[in-house]
């Protein structure tokens, strides 16, 4: 053991008691070789560096119980055993001390070395504790000084407390590996439950497809007949391109809403020109009526009309027309509601999607929220297309057959409409990241994963956003450099190791499977209601369903897990029939170009 000699600053005179005899409890020392037991020894006799303080014993004191403050230190003439039991357990007890991390059990270790050697070594302890004999371990132990005699017994003493500080360490040391090996392994049951939660193999999948088509039926069958409400859109003319004109679209959303203007000009002008603007809504209209809601939209319609310039008119003796899409469900007695067309935000995709590409059947939302609408052979009282556009609400969608876990129901329970929308919140963009953010939160209270406290913003709900959580699923740095900046930006942990990054990546891999997966099963059940699932001898068919949403157009992974896992529940020959293609700004013109499909002079 090395001792650093340190320097001097108070020199204490006082007479010290003869290093022949001393007494601490019952251990008593006696020194052979030195007659004259009651002679005080004077320092330079002893061997030792004239000016030798209290405070430079304190410090060797140390050397032997390390990490211990000054003031745990024993004092001169109390280093017995009794006294080390006292001050180990101090270390090893509810005060941990960040320079000596020890508990119960290396204390006891370091105890049970110590009393089993105590023949050996307490008899002889005193001399190590003792700054008299300090320049015995320095090696600056003059040659006929007294304490040469005793440097058998001190070199002893040394050898012993080192034996039982390797012994305390190792223990330590083992301790830190089995704590740090129960916590990884707890960690990684808390990941392997989650996992297997999510699964979605393909025969779940096949189940839940199927459910939803079970649905898709119930609710058209009878009002209140399923979670799906089915609604009727009264969309029955969806555009076909010839459509042309000057016409108009607002698309609602939550927070804001653009107001747009199409040129139309027909099969070969298509979109000559489009303009839109974007305008947010005031916090203090959220909360008010409708009334002054849509006045205030009114406005800006009024405001933007009047910037209409060159390359925009409308053919003699028509109107200006308006389309009108939100996103949000509304009960509709027919699609002229107070507009020329209002609809849903996932009709309008249907409609835009439509318009350039006449395979398209469907279409789905995969944003914020998510919903999906297609074209249905209408019953009853047919309309003249002899067909209907339905906006399902599949986020609503419920089955047994769900994957379900714990953290899905406790973010249910937080939410402001419990028991709802339950496909929503396991598929969209509004509540990936906070599912994540749950299992994290659980590893780090109950697997310390994070280490030993749990870093608060971890507990703050929505902190962690699906986009933050798509940029550490698709880190391919080597050291996952992204992952580790996310934890420390939004929650504050810094120092993770590369494992712990690893665990994050596949967190969100699962998370992000599960949704993708489930999507491919809700689009494989609006495609069996159509009867678009299998090939019809003779029958040249394709089928083109449109998505639009920032969960599909950004999230890389996500996206091609849903088109992989659709193929594969179709088949090879029926995946070659279907088409899943990207409608980027569906909903917005596609209000516009409900607007002209429906309009009063074509």
């Amino acid at each position: 053991m090395e001792l650093e000699e340190t320097k001097t600053e108070n020199v204490h005179k006082k007479e010290e008691q003869p290093a022949a005899t001393q007494q601490s409890g019952n251990d008593q020392i006696s020194m052979e070789n030195n007659k004259n037991s009651n002679k005080v020894v004077d320092s330079n006799e002893m061997g030792c560096h004239e000016g030798y303080s209290q405070e430079d014993y304190k410090q060797d004191v140390q050397a032997v119980v390390r990490g211990l403050p000054h003031q745990q230190v024993p004092q001169p003439g109390d280093f017995s055993t009794q006294a080390l039991e006292q001050t180990t357990f101090k270390m090893s007890g509810e005060r941990i001390d960040p320079d000596w991390p020890a508990n119960n059990k290396v204390g006891k270790t370091f105890l049970k070395f110590i009393k089993e050697n105590d023949q050996k070594i307490w008899q002889s302890s005193l001399l190590f504790a003792n700054a008299r004999f300090k320049p015995i371990f320095l090696g600056t132990l003059q040659p006929n000084a007294t304490l040469s005699k005793l440097i058998k017994r001190v070199c002893d003493t040394q050898k012993y407390i080192r034996a039982a500080e390797v012994c305390a360490a190792a223990t330590l040391t083992e301790t830190h590996r089995m704590k740090s090996s129960e916590t990884w392994s707890k960690a990684m049951s808390i990941l392997k439950e989650f996992e297997e939660q999510c699964a979605t193999p393909i025969e779940k999948l096949r189940l839940v497809d199927d459910a939803m088509t079970a649905e898709m039926h119930a609710g058209l069958a009878s009002e209140g007949g399923s979670k799906l409400k089915m609604l009727n859109s009264y969309v029955d003319n969806l555009p076909t391109g010839d459509e042309h004109g000057l016409f108009y679209a607002l698309d609602l959303g939550g927070t804001n809403f653009r107001v747009l203007r199409v040129q139309l000009g027909g099969r070969d002008g298509r979109v000559a020109k489009q303009e839109f603007t974007e305008v947010s809504i005031p916090p203090e209209l959220m909360t008010a009526t409708s009334s002054e809601l849509f006045d205030f939209i009114a406005k800006e319609l009024a405001r933007f009309i009047a910037t209409e310039g060159q390359g925009f008119f409308l053919p003699p003796g028509s109107q200006r027309e308006l389309g009108f899409t939100f996103s949000f469900p509304v009960k509709q007695l027919s699609i002229a509601s107070g507009t020329k067309a209002l609809v849903n935000d996932t009709i309008g995709t249907l409609a835009g999607g439509k318009y350039f590409n006449n395979d398209v059947a469907a279409a789905v939302i995969l944003g914020t929220g998510t919903n999906a609408a297609y074209v249905e052979r209408a019953h009853g009282l047919l309309p003249k297309s002899g067909k209907m556009v339905i906006n399902t609400e599949w986020g609503n969608f419920q089955s047994s057959h769900l994957p379900v876990t714990e953290y899905d129901q406790a973010l249910d329970q937080d939410s402001l409409n419990v028991g709802e929308q339950i496909f929503e919140k396991i598929i969209s963009g509004m509540y990936l990241g906070d599912i994540l953010r749950r299992v994290l939160c659980k590893m780090a209270e109950e697997a310390g994963f994070f280490g030993d406290i749990v870093p608060p913003k971890l507990k703050t709900r929505f902190i962690l956003r699906t986009p933050e959580m798509s940029a550490m699923h698709h880190d391919t740095s080597l050291d996952l450099s992204v992952v580790a900046s996310k934890l420390k930006d939004i929650f504050g942990i810094s120092d993770t190791s590369l494992e712990t990054r690893r665990v994050v990546v596949e967190l969100c891999n699962i998370v992000a499977t599960r949704a993708a997966s489930l999507s491919a099963a809700g689009i494989l059940g609006i495609l069996k209601k159509m009867g678009k699932d299998t090939l019809k001898e003779g029958e040249k068919q394709r089928t083109v369903v449109a998505v639009d949403g920032g969960l599909f157009e950004h999230y890389t992974k996500f996206r091609s897990c849903l088109k992989s896992t659709l193929n594969e529940l179709l088949g090879d020959e029926v995946a070659h029939t279907v088409v899943i293609e990207h409608a980027n700004d569906g909903s917005g013109i596609g209000a516009a170009l409900l607007a002209a499909s429906h309009s009063q002079y074509h």
